[in-house]
C-alpha cells in the first residue's frame, strides 16, 4: 500500500497538481493537509473522478483543513478537535487493518517563547495534547458504532458511510522554558 501525506496549500488552487500527483505517483490514500477550504468547495468530484472514491475531510475557509483521499474503503472517520479549537488540523479513517490519522501541526511563528507569540504557544500545546491522547490507554479508537464515544456528533462519509466524531476534552498546559 501507497501512503502520500502533502501540505498542499490550497486544494482548489492545486487541484490540477493534485491530479498530476496522482496519476503519476500512484497512491493509495492521499493525506493532505492545509487544504484552507469549507467542505462545500472541496473538489470532491475531481478527486471521485480521479478514482478516490472514498473522501473524509474537515476544512474551513482560508486556514487549515485536513482531509483523507482514498481508492481503499474505510469504515469511519472521526474529526478531532484540539485544545479547546475547532481549527480543522486531525481527521482519522479506520481501514480494515489499521488506524491512520492525518494531522496538520501548527507552525508556531517566528518567536520560539509561548508567552511573547500565543502562535507558539498554540503548537508546544497543540503537541502536548497530541502526545498525550496518542500515549493514553483510555482513548477511544476511531469506529463507526455509535457507542464509541461517549460525547460524539454524527458525521457522514463521503462515501456514506456514518462515523462518530468528537471533541478532546484533554488539553495539557506547558510550563514556559526559563
Amino acid at each position: 500500500m501507497k501512503i502520500l501525506t502533502w501540505n498542499i496549500n490550497s486544494v482548489r488552487l492545486r487541484i490540477d497538481n493534485l491530479r498530476r500527483v496522482m496519476k503519476e505517483c500512484d497512491p493509495d490514500i492521499i493525506c493532505l493537509q492545509e487544504t484552507k477550504t469549507v467542505d462545500e468547495t472541496f473538489p470532491l468530484q475531481a478527486i471521485k473522478d480521479a478514482g478516490y472514491k472514498h473522501v473524509a475531510m474537515s476544512g474551513m475557509k482560508s486556514y487549515n483543513g485536513v482531509a483523507i483521499i482514498s481508492r481503499v474503503p474505510f469504515s469511519a472517520h472521526d474529526v478531532h478537535h484540539r485544545c479547546g479549537r475547532e481549527d480543522c488540523r486531525h481527521i482519522a479513517a479506520k481501514f480494515k487493518n489499521f488506524e491512520l490519522h492525518n494531522l496538520y501541526i501548527p507552525a508556531g511563528g517566528d518567536i520560539p517563547d509561548p508567552a511573547a507569540n500565543d502562535k507558539f504557544k498554540h503548537k508546544l500545546d497543540f503537541v502536548d495534547e497530541m502526545t498525550g491522547w496518542f500515549k493514553s490507554a483510555t482513548r477511544k479508537p476511531t469506529s463507526s458504532s455509535p457507542s464509541a464515544t461517549s460525547t460524539s456528533r454524527r458525521t457522514k462519509t463521503m462515501s456514506g458511510r456514518t462515523s462518530n466524531s468528537s471533541p478532546s476534552s484533554r488539553t495539557r498546559r506547558r510550563k514556559p522554558r526559563a
